[in-house]
C-alpha cells in the first residue's frame, strides 16, 4: 500500500485503537516506522504534536503526517530494538535500561510546558544498543486544554491509583509511579531480586502515600548514582 511517499509493508505492531507498519520512503528506500490511526482520534494529533516537538534521541522523531479519507498515518524514524518482554535481562542490564528511561521521563518533564507520558510500562519500551520510550498517543502537556481528562489515561496496572475523577491531575509522580511498578514487574519477570536499597527505592517510587513518594526523576537519577 502507497502512502504518500512511502511503501507500506508488513504489520510490526499496535494496540487497540493504532496499527504499527514497517515502510519505507519510496525515492530514498530509507526504512520508516508508519502508524496508523482513525484521523478522529484526538490523541493522534497529539502524539504527532509532541514527536515533532521533541529532539531526544531515546524519543522517536517524527518525519511526516499524512492523512488519507478517514485515515491519518504518522511516519517516523525507524527504531532497532525489542520489547523488554520479549528477552532475558540480567540486572545490571536492567537497571541501564529503567534508569536511561528514567532520564527520558525527567528530560519530558523538564520541558516548558511539561510533558507527562501518560502510559509509561514496559511495552511502551524498546531495547537494544539504545533504550527507547515509544507511544505518545496518551502524553499531554501541563495547562493544555484536554488535560482535566488526563485521570482516565494509561494501563490500570501501571496508573497511579490516587489518580482519579475530580481529585488529582496526572502529574511528575503519576509517572514516577508507573516508572516503579515497570521497574519492579522486570526485575520479577528475570527473577532479580533487588537489593535492600533498590528495594527501597521502588517502594518510595510506588508509595500510596504522594507525600512520600519522590517528587521528581532527578531524585531518582541520583538516588541511582549511588546504589550503582
Amino acid at each position: 500500500m502507497i502512502i504518500g511517499e512511502y511503501q507500506m509493508m508488513e504489520r510490526i505492531g499496535g494496540g487497540g485503537s493504532s496499527k504499527v507498519y514497517r515502510g519505507f520512503h519510496m525515492e530514498s528506500s530509507k526504512e520508516v516506522c508508519i502508524k496508523e490511526m482513525d484521523i478522529s482520534l484526538r490523541d493522534f494529533w497529539t502524539e504527532a504534536y509532541l514527536l515533532r516537538k521533541l529532539d531526544h534521541p531515546s524519543i522517536p522523531k517524527a518525519i511526516d503526517l499524512i492523512g488519507r479519507r478517514d485515515r491519518v498515518y504518522l511516519i517516523m524514524s525507524m527504531l532497532q530494538g525489542e520489547s523488554p518482554l520479549k528477552c532475558k535481562l540480567d540486572v545490571q542490564s536492567l537497571n541501564q535500561i529503567m534508569f536511561d528511561m528514567a532520564e527520558v521521563l525527567d528530560f519530558l518533564h523538564n520541558q516548558k510546558p511539561s510533558i507527562f507520558h501518560g502510559d509509561f510500562k514496559p511495552s511502551n519500551m524498546l531495547i537494544g544498543s539504545r533504550n527507547y520510550l515509544l507511544d505518545f498517543g496518551l502524553s499531554k502537556e501541563e495547562g493544555s486544554k484536554f488535560f482535566s481528562n488526563i485521570y482516565s489515561c494509561g494501563t490500570p496496572k501501571y496508573r497511579d491509583p490516587s489518580i482519579k475523577k475530580g481529585n488529582l491531575k496526572f502529574d511528575r509522580k503519576s509517572d514516577i509511579y508507573s516508572w516503579g511498578v515497570t521497574y519492579g514487574e522486570l526485575l520479577s519477570r528475570n527473577g532479580i531480586s533487588p537489593s535492600k536499597r533498590l528495594s527501597n527505592l521502588l517502594d518510595r517510587a510506588t508509595s500510596l502515600d504522594r507525600k512520600i513518594r519522590f517528587s521528581n526523576f532527578k531524585q531518582i537519577i541520583s538516588e541511582g548514582r549511588r546504589l550503582f
